[in-house]
């Protein structure tokens, strides 16, 4: 298991209760006869750890607070100290902010005030760990997970909020921002979660927003860019190394296969999935690659298969769904490797669509004109973005000056009526704020920056090495988000600028490629093998019998005529993978010897509680 599991437990003041002493001592015995071992303590503060390797936990700051997990400084180079700014931050927003523009990494921290009347929970800026964080009684948690001793003795009245289970139904890549379970608080990526008397409080640390619009670096962007890349890759592969890297024949993971190899990384296998149709079939292209880095490509043949509910049921048992298990064949077939490789990692490519900018969007002229005035609008440009867009000058031109309407979440044809209202009132994730004095291509990146967050869930392979996406690392993403889009597609080519950085790294055939590998045909065969089982899961199933999903039009989106039709697969497994989610937590719930707990569906009713036998 990767380092990512913890658990910290600190009581907010020099003396606790009666009621949270006895909740701590019941939770501490019951973590370390489950496998939770302690891995840091100090008067006021206890973590665990748990699966192979303990977490690494740093002192921080000067009062008290810690940081759990991996963390590195400017030069890529490990922190295994302790870290605290020169002057004396009492305010923990001012110590994360400290933290989060010298340091990066995937980590959370915690820190009280200085006289301990609350504590802050700041997430890292890209989520590269989960942090769930909550008040009982007078003690203080942080975790990843949320194992049943501490929603026995440490959880008061938590219940699955189905308000916000309408909302990842409407739109599930805002999961990780929502509070699924009532009374335990998701803390957002650059979040800090303020825990005091009271309700807690929200605070934005790190802004995608405001890094976009900072200045464009000066001097040359493509040699930073490689450099970034350089250095992220080092910096992951210094700590989990050996790794395994995911070779698809893309562009974004030969720019990582291509780092690994500078760098000199200690790389066991170079995997590459692939399937027996020449529309899904990237191996001329992963070939190229391997021959010219001189490295041995493993090809692993991606058999017919039918999609299961028991696969995603697998998976459903962390705080928030995961949609992994829409490939369960490539996620079960990479955890084999890195387990019989004796891989720590396994490093991947995701996430460079959205910082290399693979949009073909328009916006961009919306954005050159927001920078430099139509004088920057020459017919040269405006006919690289109309061809890559695919569009006309003039609605190229139309956009850059009109723009359009956003699309609103919700629109989905099987949500009822109560389903869309519930899902229209929540807020925002915290990661879409302050969009509005934005560039309008950058704010479409950050969108999809937040919505990429689904890569980091629990899967398979997660269970045997750690799953590193250096693309996503705060370096990267800072300096492209600062990266004009425009520059971003120069020569009218999405992600042109890497392309033109790493053309003297990679072969001609993978940075000139356009098109990208296409698995609609074979995702398509899967659901239809698997259909019989997949209506009588979600049909029969919860989200339906709590007034979210409507049976009749749900039952026309799963008609195999209309899957051919509109091919809506996407829809399919995000529906699996909540409804997988919500069944998995109302059996958890239910088997806690704890207090009655309810929850009630949208329309505000109350259904019978569940009483703990």
């Amino acid at each position: 298991m990767p380092r990512d599991q913890y658990i910290a437990m600190g009581w907010r003041s020099g003396e606790v209760s009666v009621a949270g002493t006895a909740a701590l001592v019941r939770a501490k015995g019951e973590l370390e006869r489950s496998g939770w071992r302690t891995v840091y303590s100090r008067p006021g503060l206890w973590v665990f750890g748990s699966g192979d390797t303990d977490p690494q936990v740093l002192p921080l700051g000067v009062h008290g607070g810690v940081i759990i997990g991996d963390v590195f400084d400017a030069s890529g180079a490990t922190v295994d100290r302790a870290l605290s700014p020169r002057s004396d931050h009492d305010d923990p927003i001012v110590l994360m902010r400290w933290l989060s523009e010298r340091y990066w990494g995937r980590y959370v921290a915690l820190a009280p005030c200085s006289r301990g009347r609350h504590w802050g929970v700041f997430r890292d800026p890209l989520g590269g760990l989960d942090a769930l964080a909550w008040q009982y009684e007078d003690v203080v948690v942080a975790a990843s997970d949320l194992p049943e001793p501490l929603l026995r003795h440490v959880a008061q009245g938590v219940s699955i909020d189905w308000r916000a289970v309408c909302g990842v139904v409407a739109d599930p890549p805002s999961a990780h921002a929502r509070n699924l379970l009532t009374g335990i608080n998701a803390v957002a990526p650059g979040e800090q979660l303020t825990l005091m008397d009271g309700a807690p409080r929200r605070d934005r640390v790190w802004s995608p927003s405001q890094i976009a619009r900072q200045p464009c670096p000066a001097g040359d962007v493509e040699a930073d860019l490689r450099a970034t890349i350089d250095l992220c890759v080092k910096a992951w592969t210094g700590v989990y190394a050996p790794v395994v890297a995911e070779v698809s024949g893309g562009l974004d993971s030969s720019i990582v296969a291509s780092a690994l190899i500078t760098q000199g990384a200690d790389v066991v296998g170079w995997i590459n999935h692939h399937i027996d149709h020449w529309v899904g079939d990237e191996r001329p292209y992963a070939r190229a690659l391997a021959d010219h880095l001189q490295f041995d490509l493993t090809e692993i043949g991606h058999p017919d298969h039918a999609v299961r509910p028991e696969t995603f049921m697998a998976i459903a048992g962390g705080p928030t769904p995961s949609f992994s298990g829409a490939d369960a064949m490539f996620d079960e077939g990479m955890g084999a490797v890195a387990r019989l490789s004796g891989a720590k990692g396994i490093m991947t490519g995701q996430g460079g669509d959205v910082v290399f900018f693979q949009m073909n969007t328009p916006h961009v002229a919306a954005d050159r004109l927001w920078r430099l005035g139509f004088r920057a609008l020459s017919w040269r440009f405006l006919y690289e973005v109309a061809e890559m867009s695919q569009q006309s000058i003039w609605s190229v031109l139309r956009a850059a000056v009109f723009g359009r309407r956003r699309d609103l979440p919700g629109s989905r044809p099987y949500l009822t009526q109560h389903a869309r209202k519930a899902a229209r009132r929540l807020h925002r994730p915290a990661f879409l704020a302050d969009l509005g004095r934005t560039p309008r291509a950058k704010r479409l990146q950050i969108t999809n920056l937040a919505y990429i967050q689904v890569v980091r869930g629990r899967s398979r392979r997660g269970e045997h090495a750690a799953i590193l996406h250096p693309l996503l690392s705060q370096p990267l993403v800072e300096l492209c988000l600062r990266i004009p889009s425009d520059q971003l597609v120069q020569g009218g080519r999405t992600r042109g600028l890497a392309r033109d950085a790493f053309s003297g790294r990679l072969p001609p055939l993978v940075v000139d490629r356009r098109t990208k590998g296409d698995m609609t045909s074979f995702y398509g065969h899967a659901i239809a093998s698997g259909l019989d089982e997949i209506r009588a899961f979600l049909l029969d199933g919860r989200l339906v019998a709590e007034g979210i999903v409507g049976r009749a039009a749900l039952d026309q989106v799963l008609s195999v005529e209309q899957l051919a039709q509109a091919g809506d697969y996407g829809d399919v497994f995000d529906l699996l993978a909540v409804e997988a989610w919500v069944r998995t937590w109302e059996l958890r719930l239910a088997s806690l010897a704890a207090p009655a707990r309810e929850a009630g569906p949208i329309n505000g009713s109350r259904k019978a509680s569940i009483s703990a036998q």
